[in-house]
């Protein structure tokens, strides 16, 4: 399993350029999002993570998110999708 090191912050201003920095993953692939380094997050970081979950399933492969920070896991609980997030 690799790790990707999620950082900087997901918020509005930052969204869309977030929404390239995950690596492109071969099928079969499982990749661990490690997000203790996000430094702030709005609601468009549920939206973020919800991308890069999409875009890898259609590359065939498949995401675990970690190391939530307290506002990110505090978010994802407001937004009901906690059990549509793989989260470790």
């Amino acid at each position: 399993m690799k790790v990707f090191q999620a950082s900087g912050k997901l918020t509005l201003d930052t969204a869309a350029a977030q929404l390239t920095t995950l690596p492109t993953l071969s099928q079969g692939e499982l990749l661990e999002v490690n997000l203790s380094q996000i430094s702030a997050a709005d609601s468009s970081a549920v939206a973020v993570l919800l991308h890069w979950l999409r875009n890898a399933r259609k590359q065939g492969a498949e995401l675990c998110f970690s190391e939530l920070t307290e506002g990110l896991a505090g978010l994802i609980r407001l937004y009901g999708v906690s059990t549509i997030l793989p989260l470790k």
